[in-house]
């Protein structure tokens, strides 16, 4: 049985070091990118070098203005980062329709990520002014008053008078105890409508989608009971490349980073605000932004995205088939990486393709912490090499994909032919 591995991710974290002068020795640097330097090594596996104390940020993460709602907007971020970057080597498109999604709506009210946060139908229909109660041109109760929702507002049910929501504001439901409050929760309460997380999981199946997870949840140590999300929760989300929308008092914002001082054991965590646009909003965790205490989260896992294109297609003897997406090519080679999940056994790869000598180096990083290296030529028995001192012998051929051009001035990648 084939395990099929897509690729897509821009940075890999597959090696950490302390970048100082000489670090590296007799390695070769590449290249610099988002943070990260890439070296080949004496031995021809790829070194990658992050600094600690450098902020964990998921790139390419949109930056939204107030929309008829922080909290739909800071929702609107997540669809519009699954809509740009994609999730688990999968593609996201219909969660903002109409084109991918911009990277930042400020000065752009015709922005078509500003449609998925809150229609002009949706406005018309329940938005007169902030803070407005009501009534709203539209009945709930009477369906054939209102448009068919469309938007996340609409799902989230914010600026909807009839679920006791005054203009531009949405309700999130927790537990006393502390535990999560989950879509099950929502439902068994008879709170669906009214729930803004159970509206945010409507709005991506009504997508095309699936949610695989989602909740709200307050966050420890806040929480009178002592339980709640933990910073290292966080963390974990933002390591998998999954945002999380942070509710603060009376305001929701992006959370898209972090960074992480483990001698003091604090966590600082970086969000998109939609009241001020930038990337230098921070907050320590549990404590206050701005003046208003941190309070809850609702992290949100996606699936069902579409699969994919990719460059160029590698099956190995283990039975992997990895696609590989091209980020960059020079006088050496050509440089690609990505990532796969395949029935929990998760990797990520970096390789380099070398013009001189038409050989392929790939350092993949697996799900159970172990290193290896291919390294030969594409079509030949090739060396691999693990993080534990084992070695052995692999083909990696092409799939259907035509081999790279011999030159870095022959044009874009290969396609897979399929």
């Amino acid at each position: 049985m084939k395990k099929i591995c897509a690729f897509s991710i821009l940075v890999l974290l597959l090696s950490i070091f302390v970048l100082s002068s000489g670090a590296y020795g007799g390695a070769t640097f590449l290249y610099e990118q988002n943070g990260m330097r890439y070296y080949e090594g004496h031995d021809g596996r790829i070194i990658i070098g992050r600094q600690f104390g450098v902020p964990k940020l998921l790139t390419s993460s949109p930056d939204y203005d107030w929309w008829y709602g922080c909290s739909p907007t800071s929702a609107g971020m997540m669809m519009g980062y699954y809509d740009i970057n994609g999730y688990g080597g999968l593609a996201y498109p219909n969660l903002v329709p109409g084109g991918e999604a911009e990277l930042s709506t400020f000065g752009n009210p015709g922005a078509i990520a500003n449609d998925t946060i809150a229609s002009q139908a949706h406005i018309d229909d329940f938005y007169v002014t902030f803070g407005h109660p009501g009534p709203d041109a539209c009945n709930n109760a009477d369906p054939t008053t209102c448009h068919d929702f469309d938007c996340l507002a609409d799902f989230m049910g914010t600026s909807q008078a009839q679920l006791g929501s005054t203009d531009g504001n949405t309700w999130f439901y927790t537990f006393n105890d502390g535990s999560p409050f989950t879509p099950a929760d929502a439902e068994a309460n008879g709170l669906e409508d009214e729930s803004g997380m159970y509206g945010v999981r409507e709005y991506v199946q009504y997508a095309g989608y699936n949610v695989d997870t989602i909740y709200h949840q307050p966050v420890y140590p806040v929480h009178a009971s002592g339980a709640g999300f933990t910073a290292a929760q966080y963390r974990a989300e933002i390591d998998a490349g999954r945002p999380v929308l942070i509710n603060i008092e009376g305001h929701s914002m992006f959370g898209y980073g972090y960074d992480y001082d483990s001698i003091e054991q604090m966590t600082t965590v970086y969000v998109h605000d939609t009241w001020n646009p930038g990337d230098d909003h921070t907050f320590t965790w549990g404590g206050n932004y701005d003046g208003r205490q941190h309070l809850s989260v609702m992290p949100l896992t996606v699936s069902g995205g579409d699969e994919e294109e990719c460059d160029y297609c590698l099956e190995d003897a283990f039975g992997y088939v990895w696609c590989l997406n091209e980020i960059k090519r020079d006088g050496l080679g050509i440089y690609l990486n990505g990532d796969c999940d395949a029935s929990g056994d998760d990797k990520d790869a970096l390789a380099l393709y070398r013009w001189a000598n038409g050989a392929l180096t790939m350092t993949a990083y697996g799900g159970n912490g172990v290193v290896f290296t291919y390294n030969g030529g594409l079509g030949n028995t090739s060396m691999w090499v693990n993080s534990w001192g084992g070695t052995g012998t692999v083909v990696v051929d092409y799939c259907d994909s035509v081999q790279a051009a011999d030159s870095p001035s022959d044009g874009a990648a290969p396609n897979d032919a399929e």
